[in-house]
This record gives structure tokens, sequence and C-alpha cells, in this order.
């Protein structure tokens, strides 16, 4: 005996429902009569693809963008084909490419403070190097981040200023900010900052 619950996927599937098992097995199926039951990954492969399409419409156009992709075997595919992605277009867009780990503290990400020649100079941080001057920022795993850091990065995808020692940072237009988290990890607030938040997955 299964439990019913709805799946959100993309516009165009249909209405599909999720129907999990006892002995673990997930498996999707159409309104009755309408489609046979189909595993985890068969539904990944027939329904989750046709946004990737549209996923790159908007990485090529530079657009800062939230990505939640799914978890188990069809998120970590999810989660290849996505990196495999953002890496295409940012060569495409002739940007470098910065990953920045969500673990890293603010001094690394933002910025700190460096003595140097007997004098105190300001270090800029990755995220704030990849604003200047113009790189695609990829943070996988975004919202185990530092929440101060956070609520930076919400900010900064506003189109709000962003002060680093006191000074006002200017975006370069060929900046672009990707953040992507597992779908069991979102965080209500985010959906708002973003202007496009990508469901991979339905959330969990």
């Amino acid at each position: 005996m299964g439990k019913e619950s709805q799946v959100e996927i993309p516009e165009g599937s249909g209405n599909f429902y999720r129907y999990e098992y006892d002995d673990g097995k997930t498996v999707y199926k159409g309104p009755v009569g309408d489609a046979p039951g189909i595993n985890e990954q068969e539904f990944f492969d027939l329904y989750m693809q046709p946004d990737m399409s549209r996923l790159a419409g908007y990485l090529k156009a530079g657009t800062d963008v939230f990505i939640v992709y799914g978890t188990g075997k069809p998120g970590n595919k999810q989660r290849r084909e996505i990196m495999r992605l953002i890496g295409d277009m940012a060569e495409e867009r002739n940007r470098e490419l910065t990953s920045i780990d969500p673990y890293e503290e603010y001094d690394t990400i933002i910025g700190r403070p460096m003595a140097k020649d007997g004098n105190v100079e300001w270090e800029h941080g990755a995220l704030t190097n990849a604003y200047r001057y113009g790189q695609v920022v990829i943070i996988d795993d975004y919202v185990t981040m530092d929440p101060h850091i956070q609520d930076i990065i919400r900010g900064i995808v506003k189109g709000e200023e962003f002060y680093v020692n006191g000074e006002s940072m200017r975006r370069h237009p060929g900046f672009q900010l990707v953040c992507t988290t597992k779908a069991n990890r979102l965080f209500p607030e985010d959906l708002g900052a973003f202007p496009e938040v990508f469901n991979m997955r339905e959330l969990e």
C-alpha cells in the first residue's frame, strides 16, 4: 500500500503523481488510464530534460539564476548536467568561471584587510573580484553558506548597492551569479530574490 503525493513538474509533462511504497520504491503515474507507472530515473529522462534548454537560454543571456535540483541518483545526474551547462555557457560568453565553496569564510568570499609593506590594505575576496571583473560565479549548495553572506548575495541579485569596506562596488556587465541547492534544502526567501528560479525537481 503506497501513499500518494502530487508532484510539481515542468509545464507540458502532464499531471503526474508520485507513489511511495513500503519497499522504498518510487513510481510516477499519470491520471488513471492515461499513463503507465514510470520509475524516478525514467521520469527525469522524460520530463526534466526540456527545462535544460530554457535554463541554457538564461545562462547565455547572463541572468542571475537559482537552480534547485533533485535528490538521489536523478538529482546527481541533474547536477552533473547543470554544471556542464554552466561551464559551456560561460565559455560561449567568453567569461571566466569561478566556483566558490559555500563553506569558505567571509574574508575569502568578500574580502579582508591585509598587512603589506608596513601598511594595511584591503584585499577583495572571490565574489567581490568576480563582481568587479565580470566573471561567472557558481555557488553549489548555496544554502549552507554563512547567513550574512546569503544576505549579501540576495542584495546583489536584487540590484541593491554592494558595499565592501565602505566602498560601493560597480557591477561589471559580464558578471553572473548562479546558485544551486538540493530540493530538500531550499530556503523560501531565496525564491523571491533571484530573477529566475529553476525548480528542476519538486520541492521536498
